[in-house]
């Protein structure tokens, strides 16, 4: 869903004109172009209104947020949803499937490095991680002077815990 349909039905569900809902930020005329996907808007007008009317943020932003994906952003977010239902289900030979192409994507390094994780700890086998690449996860949290900012880097640190020794994760934590 584009935005301009996104802000419509948000419109529509609070029972508004377009007059009410840009009232005092933005011309109608623009508004309507907005709507109908003729014209784009700036963030601030865009977070004006959502603000003005209390929309929230992130059940907004989740409507919009596959039409603005890359090709890569959707393949990421498909085998997110295969590999979780891989994994639900115990299809082992599917997880495999699922990480071959996880391990494909140019980007995305968190998730790849949380669905290896993911699968080690399903298999018993965080042990059988190789050092290099507890490293490569350790040298990403400390080349960011704010990763826990980052919920990418959160959700990463979150599933590596059982690898970190104890004094990286002292040394992270100590870091919040």
């Amino acid at each position: 869903m584009k935005i301009g349909q996104a802000l419509k039905e948000e419109r529509q569900k609070l029972g508004l004109t377009q007059e009410q809902m840009i009232k005092g930020i933005i011309s109608k005329g623009h508004y309507s172009k907005i709507e109908r996907g003729l014209e784009s808007i700036s963030i601030d007008t865009l977070f004006r209104i959502i603000l003005k009317h209390h929309i929230d943020i992130s059940d907004f932003f989740n409507k919009v947020k596959y039409d603005y994906y890359t090709s890569e952003d959707k393949k990421a977010e498909e085998l997110k949803q295969k590999m979780l239902h891989a994994f639900n289900n115990n299809q082992r030979e599917k997880v495999g499937i699922y990480l071959n192409e996880i391990l494909d994507l140019k980007e995305h390094q968190l998730f790849k490095y949380r669905t290896i994780i993911a699968i080690a700890s399903l298999e018993n086998s965080l042990s059988d991680l190789s050092l290099a690449f507890k490293n490569k996860i350790v040298t990403r949290f400390s080349e960011h002077e704010n990763w826990v900012e980052n919920i990418g880097a959160l959700q990463l640190f979150s599933d590596c815990m059982k690898i970190f020794s104890l004094e990286q994760v002292d040394y992270f934590l100590g870091r919040l």
